[in-house]
Parts: C-alpha cells; structure tokens; sequence
C-alpha cells in the first residue's frame, strides 16, 4: 500500500497527463460527495426531520438526597445523554484518551520525560476542556430560567464541579495501561487525577464568569455557538497545560519525581478543599456580569 502511493505521488512530478486525470477524478468525486453530505446534513437540521425516539426515562432518583445540587447533576447527566453535541465531546475525549494509553503503553513513540508529563496532562485535562471551559455556554438556550431563584447558578456550577471530578476517573482507568507497563507510576497517576480536580478544574471555572455566547445542544452546521472566538477561553487552555508541566520540569530539576508529585498532590488537595470558597467567588463574579452575560446568549441563540 505504501509503495502504491509513493509511486503515484512520485508519477505525478512526470508529464503523464493519466495520473492527473486519475487526481482530478478522485477530487471531483470527493468534492461532490461531500458536498451531498453537508447539504442533507443541513436540511435535516433545517426541517428539524429527524423522528424523535421515545426511550425509557432515567429517573436518576439517588441523587435526590443531594437536594438542589442532585437536581442540577441531573441536569447535567441528562444533557450528555440526550444532546448530540455534548454526547458526542464526551465520546471523542475519551476515545483519544484510550488511543493515547494505548500507544504510550505498548509502543515507544512518547518514550521520554516530556512527552510523558504532556500527555498525562492532556489526558486529565482534555474532559475539563471540552465541558468546564464551555460552562454556560449549553444553559446559554435556557439561562432565563436559571435566573428566577437566587444562587441557582451557584447550585448549577457546583454540580457542573462534582460532575467533572467524577469523569476524571474516565483517564484514571485508561491510563492504568501505561502503569501496568511500567510506563507510568500509580503515584504519577493519582497527584495529576487530584492536581486537575483542583487546580485545572478551578481554571476552567473562571471563564464561567465570561462566557456570554450559547453553543447549540444538537445542531451543528447551521449553529451560532462558533462565529466569535473568546479569548480568554483559548488563555485559560493554553495555561492549563503548560502550568502542570512546567510546575513538573521546576519540581523535578529542584528535587526528584517523586516529591515533585508529592508537591502537586498537595497543591490540588488544597483546591478540592477550598473549591466551595472559590466556587462562591465565581457566582459572586457571574452576578456582577449578569446583565452582559444574558444578552450575549441572548444573542448567539439558534432561535
């Protein structure tokens, strides 16, 4: 297969006009298909065609014991069930994270020191990526409602918290390959599952307080949610990467591994201790901004 395509890719430097029909063919084909795909994709969401199935209701009825805050886990269980883009961050995180154990694990691609403080990094982060650092976009189609009673939004980002501590041990899971392997050690594991349930998530929390546009919850090709780009969101990414690792790098050259993830522990410990306080601060932050916040959602709704 390599060989076929080095040969052709190498005919095509040579004045024969058939392998550049041959390409001219396959684009035009690829073109026209594609062009079908997105034209009835489109249409689908445009004349809303799809029948909607009825599935038995999950009640969810343990969490009730939690009072308002279950209720919102509700919420928030019942969106990534039954909203296709959010189902579909979920699947795609942790499909790249499992791919990424994988090779780590059985292959020697990422077989040094940086590489292998990035990608565990990457792999705890990347579910606080695509949800926390998003937070309010999704409630942004119905946040006239979370407006009515006082301290909802603070009920609603303290069960978005709770939710994405707990999907953390999605990574923990996957990543038990690398420590089996020897790639990994488990106290590697554990610093950075407790380093970005505090300081990682705390990071993504604070663009609750900014985000101001709505990102549909099903329609993909003739939403709003992707027409302006928000800065500080791309900030707040970028810094919860690099953080962790040049945090490792400083505590690592200082001392060695293993106080350096003695070291993270700790510091995450601190935040998962303190997250009520800086989750108050947040809300008390949200209400400052609310006016501007709900006009931006207001704004970017598909409807």
């Amino acid at each position: 297969l390599l060989d076929f395509y080095a040969s052709f890719g190498e005919n095509l430097f040579t004045p024969n006009l058939l392998n550049w029909l041959i390409l001219a063919l396959i684009a035009v084909f690829a073109l026209t298909f594609n062009r079908f795909i997105q034209i009835k994709s489109i249409w689908r969401e445009l004349a809303h065609v799809e029948q909607t199935k009825l599935t038995k209701v999950t009640k969810l009825s343990f969490l009730e014991r939690y009072g308002i805050i279950g209720e919102y886990l509700k919420l928030e269980i019942k969106s990534i069930m039954r909203n296709k883009n959010v189902k579909k961050s979920l699947i795609f995180s942790s499909s790249f994270v499992l791919i990424i154990s994988l090779l780590v694990a059985f292959t020697d691609i990422y077989d040094n020191q940086f590489m292998n403080f990035f990608w565990i990094v990457y792999c705890y982060c990347v579910y606080g990526m695509l949800n926390l650092s998003r937070s309010m976009c999704a409630e942004g189609n119905y946040i006239d409602g979370l407006l009515v009673h006082k301290e909802n939004l603070l009920s609603l980002i303290s069960a978005k918290y709770y939710l994405s501590n707990i999907l953390l041990i999605l990574p923990f899971i996957f990543l038990l390959p690398p420590v089996i392997m020897g790639k990994y050690s488990f106290l590697m594991l554990v610093s950075m599952l407790f380093f970005t349930a505090g300081v990682q998530h705390f990071m993504f929390l604070q663009l609750s307080v900014y985000n101001k546009q709505t990102i549909p919850l099903n329609t993909k090709f003739i939403g709003k949610g992707s027409m302006e780009t928000n800065y500080s969101q791309v900030v707040i990414n970028f810094a919860a990467f690099i953080i962790p690792v040049a945090l490792l790098y400083v505590f690592y050259f200082l001392y060695n591994e293993t106080i350096a993830y003695l070291i993270l522990f700790i510091i995450g410990i601190i935040f998962v201790a303190t997250h009520r306080m800086w989750i108050s601060n947040i809300y008390k932050r949200m209400m400052v901004r609310r006016y501007i916040n709900l006009e931006g959602f207001r704004a970017t709704r598909d409807f």
